[in-house]
């Protein structure tokens, strides 16, 4: 399989946006975010601090190297081995029945208003771990014309669009099935 510059670039553009929104949501609500890290109840209390703090600074320099194409092939593998992480915390949680705590992921602000865990979470890491080392195939190395680059940002912004949409369903989908949970409670 070949990967052509235009869908490089896209992947490229598209991480870029996702690890630095993602990297200054974590930066501005470092509070809200070592809760969330600490929730997952994976990493031991006494680094919790310290990863809270480490995510973020990662999630930065990924966003960098994808911007500037710094070792793509490194950049690639380092952010699939990120969200096989991330989606690794999200599916231990999971199967231990814990989806009412925030993926620590959203863009939205506050903690009471992450994304709680779900089965959609770690599909969509799964996907975009796969994406990412998609961008390590081999592809034919030129440059992009005008009306590529144009083509190029409409695409990043149906990509966002789609991202942020995929992301509504999935906190959706939890809050409906806490609803209805709800009202079986109230009927029995």
């Amino acid at each position: 399989m070949i990967v052509g510059p235009f869908l490089l670039q896209f992947v490229s553009l598209g991480f870029t946006l996702l690890f630095l929104l993602a990297a200054v949501h974590k930066l501005t609500g470092l509070d809200d975010f070592q809760a969330a890290v600490r929730d997952y109840q994976i990493v031991p209390s006494r680094l919790v601090p310290l990863t809270a703090r480490f995510l973020p600074i990662v999630e930065l320099w990924l966003a960098l190297g994808w911007l500037f194409a710094l070792q793509i092939q490194v950049v690639a593998y380092a952010s699939a081995g990120l969200f096989a992480t991330y989606g690794l915390a999200m599916g231990v949680n999971v199967v231990r029945g814990r989806v009412h705590i925030g993926c620590g992921c959203g863009f939205g602000g506050a903690l009471q208003h992450e994304q709680h865990l779900s089965v959609g979470l770690v599909l969509r890491n799964l996907g975009l771990a796969i994406t990412a080392l998609a961008a390590t195939l081999p592809g034919p190395q030129r440059g992009l014309g005008v009306g590529e680059h144009v083509m190029l940002l409409g695409a990043v912004v149906v990509g966002a669009l789609l991202y942020a949409t995929a992301n509504q369903l999935f906190q959706n989908g939890v809050a409906i099935k806490s609803w209805r949970k709800g009202l079986e409670a109230v009927r029995d």
